[in-house]
């Protein structure tokens, strides 16, 4: 039986943070933000913008502009990180599946399983089906 040391499970959490990290760019977060704006990941932060800023109409309608450009860049980035990135998280399971046992690697891919329908869930990669949309709001 091999030992799962405090290392190698740091690593790991290092390694799924760094990820997390680089790939998720706050789109996570706009993705949480998805429901209550009809699945507009800009409409959060220009109603923000908006409120705390006191924007006139004009300069919305360019906030809005801007924040859409910098939405389809930050895609653009996720598509093209998009395969390095499983190819480090693949390469990173399988060296975490060798010092496991058996039952242990059952264990951890049904957990890579769950981690994985929550990323695709919560934050998909361009092309990929994500969450649909959301509640409508409540009217004030």
């Amino acid at each position: 039986m091999k030992k799962f040391g405090w290392s190698h499970l740091l690593w790991a959490l290092a390694v799924g943070l760094a990820a997390g990290v680089a790939i998720g760019l706050h789109l996570p977060r706009w993705g949480l933000l998805h429901a209550r704006h009809g699945g507009d990941p800009t409409a959060h932060m220009v109603d923000r913008f908006s409120r705390d800023l006191k924007l006139d109409a004009g300069q919305r309608d360019k906030l809005t502009a801007i924040l859409e450009k910098t939405h389809q860049r930050l895609m653009g980035l996720r598509k093209d990180m998009g395969p390095k990135f499983e190819v480090i998280r693949k390469k990173t399971s399988r060296e975490i599946e060798k010092i496991l046992t058996p039952e242990q690697v059952s264990r951890f891919r049904e957990m890579e399983k769950k981690c994985d329908a929550r990323r695709q869930r919560h934050c998909p990669m361009p092309g990929e089906p994500g969450p649909g949309p959301g509640p409508e709001k409540p009217p004030r």
